[in-house]
């Protein structure tokens, strides 16, 4: 897994909802304007969080989008495996180009296995600790807004 634009607009995306969004739906243009992001892709984005419960989706004259959940609701993990799939440092099986069959692993992979799931575990734990609400603050005290109650 490779983390791409997806997740880093996805996210760019998010944060401006959670800082917007309180009192009204938000147009996608407005988000892409705002923060340098192509239309099309932030709407592709969008649609895919949506329909992933993480967004809501409004039409109409006061459309737009919104959080689904609150921010301290919405982890790093679900949003990077939304928009690129399960987060997996080692597949742990891999296909020989030519035939397809499954690559003998050997003794040295074995080994390294272990590594590989704590690996995995510690990620996969930091991720699930990581909410929006979080790099909100974050965010919010390196512009020099220290809102302690923004984001619940």
């Amino acid at each position: 897994m490779k983390l791409t634009r997806k997740s880093e607009y996805g996210l760019r995306g998010l944060l401006y909802l959670a800082r917007n969004s309180q009192k009204r739906a938000v147009l996608a243009s407005e988000v892409s304007s705002s923060q340098n992001i192509p239309p099309s892709f932030l709407n592709k984005i969008f649609q895919k969080l949506a329909r992933a419960g993480i967004l809501k989706s409004y039409r109409g004259q006061r459309g737009g989008f919104a959080l689904a959940k609150r921010p301290k609701e919405i982890t790093l993990r679900r949003i990077v495996e939304v928009l690129e799939g399960p987060v997996q440092i080692w597949s742990g099986k891999k296909k020989r180009e030519q035939s397809g069959r499954d690559e003998i692993i050997s003794d040295s992979s074995v080994a390294m296995l272990s590594v590989w799931q704590r690996m995995q575990v510690k990620i996969n734990k930091m991720l699930d600790n990581v909410t929006i609400k979080d790099l909100l603050k974050k965010s919010n005290s390196k512009s020099g807004n220290n809102n302690p109650d923004e984001g619940n």
